[in-house]
């Protein structure tokens, strides 16, 4: 195993003050999983006056002294080391009333929350795995470390933990565990909505997001209430072969492939808009007389659910913004012209119309067959448009015009308010081809428009 320098100078401080020392936890299940860690933890048989003392050359943030952690700077790295500890009764559903420090690293792995996560590792490199957890890994199984109940009902935010390693591991949950998330979830409703946010935008973004949001669909209603009038909602429609609680699910999917097929690992907030994108259909349901299912204007309260929803979450106004104008704008049919993709770009701007083609083809991924492959070429023509317009450098904002609001000035256009005005009349006209986007003419056009 490849330690870090300040991980390994951490552990053999430890080892030459005559304590215990082990990687534990996450670093350990990452490194057998061929991944870099993006953090680690060492669990140590010293108690906290002892690790100060052992680390009194460095600097000591006493992150949690009463549960046996501090953190130490080495080499400007933070490293959180812990005391072997069984923890007290959990009250709060989330963390220990109090801890009993041991000399047992079994005792400490006894009280973590999945056997994949209940893995040690000395300096030297040997696993210590009391709990079965590589066999786990071995055969990509998510189990509970003891009495699955009682993990949850310590913190219940292991609840969502678990569903977010299955969803981004590809694992499948174990049975009793399986059972006991879906016992325990209303004790979910005691964790901060800043925690559940956090485990939810790491969860949408797993590329095993959709078995898992279809086999707990009582614990994804429960987080995200919207969702529960979706669940087993009909939808009646040739469009359409799922219900609406599935549709989104797999839309969800669809938008992990298309990111990850485009090399794009940085927008979430496009899973939280497909997530959110059809939750205001049930209110707009109607059957017309051949009856056929329609949702007419569902994308605005679609809209206006998600923003309540992620403003409850406390998401951050990036996708509060983003995930918004993209659901109310996902069921626009776009005129596939240039003018007509002008148009758009006008509106809306370049990045919100290159997320609403992706946006769209996540929404078809989950139709019918049929529509599935009506859309196709749409989408293609759709980027292709797009393309030209990029690479023909075409104007569809007022900086892009070649006029500004001092030449504006030049003309006798002088208020403030008018030369806006006159700007977005030149725009338009370079839009609908009416003039080209050359200074004399704007000019000539807006004057002609001036006199009358």
């Amino acid at each position: 195993m490849k330690i870090p320098s300040y991980v390994n100078t951490a552990l053999h401080l430890l080892k030459e003050n005559g304590f215990e020392s082990y990687i534990v936890g996450g670093s350990v299940r990452d490194y057998l999983l061929n991944t870099i860690p993006n953090d680690w933890d060492i669990t140590t048989s010293a108690k906290p006056e002892e690790m100060l003392s052992v680390f009194s050359d460095y600097k000591c943030v006493k992150t949690g002294l009463k549960h046996g952690t501090i953190t130490i700077i080495i080499e400007k790295q933070p490293l959180e080391i812990t005391t072997f500890r069984i923890d007290g009764p959990y009250s709060d559903a989330r963390h220990p009333d109090s801890v009993l420090f041991s000399k047992n690293l079994t005792d400490d792995l006894a009280r973590r929350d999945f056997t994949i996560n209940a893995l040690a590792c000395d300096e030297k490199g040997v696993i210590v795995d009391p709990y079965g957890g590589k066999i786990d890994m071995q055969n990509k199984c998510i189990r509970c470390v003891g009495n699955a109940d009682t993990r949850f009902k310590e913190d219940a935010l292991r609840i969502l933990r678990g569903l977010r390693f299955a969803a981004t591991l590809g694992y499948t949950i174990e049975e009793e565990t399986a059972r006991s998330m879906e016992r325990n979830r209303n004790l979910l409703r005691a964790i901060s909505v800043e925690r559940v946010y956090e485990e939810l935008n790491r969860m949408l973004v797993g590329e095993y997001i959709e078995p898992i949001m279809l086999q707990f669909p009582s614990i994804f209603t429960l987080i995200v209430p919207e969702l529960k009038p979706c669940l087993g909602f009909e939808q009646q429609s040739r469009w359409h072969q799922y219900t609406v609680y599935t549709h989104i699910v797999k839309s969800i999917a669809g938008m992990n492939q298309i990111l990850k097929k485009e090399g794009q690992t940085d927008k979430a907030y496009l899973c939280w808009t497909m997530l959110l994108h059809d939750i205001g259909k049930p209110e707009k349901f109607l059957i017309d007389s051949k009856h056929v299912g329609h949702f007419f204007g569902h994308p605005i309260p679609s809209a206006e659910k998600a923003f309540t929803r992620l403003k409850a979450f406390h998401a951050d106004n990036k996708t509060i913004k983003k995930a918004t104008t993209l659901i109310r704008e996902h069921d626009v049919r776009i005129r596939l012209t240039t003018q007509g993709m002008l148009k758009l770009l006008k509106r809306l701007d370049y990045s919100t119309v290159s997320d609403l083609i992706l946006v769209q083809m996540a929404d078809h991924s989950a139709q019918s067959a049929s529509v599935q492959e009506q859309n196709h070429q749409y989408e293609q023509t759709y980027r292709q448009i797009l393309r030209e317009i990029t690479d023909k450098g075409l104007c569809f904002t007022q900086k892009d015009l070649q006029i500004t609001g001092e030449d504006c000035k030049t003309i006798g256009i002088q208020n403030g308010k008018d030369i806006k005005v006159a700007l977005e009349l030149a725009l338009d006209a370079v839009i609908a081809e009416k003039v080209p986007n050359e200074k004399d003419a704007l000019l000539q056009y807006l004057q002609e428009k001036n006199a009358h």
